[in-house]
């Protein structure tokens, strides 16, 4: 596959571009998703990303996690949900959407096995069962 060389603003783009897709198939699928990490002190404080940051992280809750993962997949766009349950030679605990038409699945699996890769343009998706708010804290802003 031939692919040029990505600036760092093109990055951010398609990985923007990652989230809203994702967001448009949690709206149809009626699917709650939460900003985690980088993504979320980047929505925060920067109204954006944040320098160092190059993929989105998000958190699924755990009843709709596996639905989530459905839903990307057999939505028929080029984006897939890799996880440890549908992806051989996948070593990570939580699932990432890829962009395919940047790169082909082998090309994906591989990048995200590879800790010196930072052009996954991806989404890590967490289950989050276990996450909380502090006491009064709302995600209302």
């Amino acid at each position: 596959m031939d692919k040029k060389e990505l600036s760092v603003d093109e990055i951010k783009q398609r990985v923007f571009g990652v989230l809203c897709y994702i967001d448009d198939v949690c709206k149809k699928n009626g699917i709650v998703y939460y900003l985690d990490s980088g993504t979320l002190l980047g929505a925060v404080r920067h109204k954006g990303f944040i320098p160092c940051d190059d993929d989105v992280d998000i958190l699924v809750d755990r009843a709709d996690y596996e639905r989530f993962i459905k839903a990307i997949n057999n939505d028929g766009d080029h984006y897939r949900a890799l996880s440890m349950h549908n992806t051989k030679d996948y070593h990570y605990l939580f699932a990432k959407v890829v962009d395919t038409e940047y790169m082909t699945l082998t090309e994906a699996i591989a990048a995200v096995n590879d800790t010196n890769n930072t052009i996954t343009l991806l989404a890590d998706v967490a289950d989050a069962g276990k996450v909380q708010l502090p006491e009064g804290a709302t995600l209302d802003g």
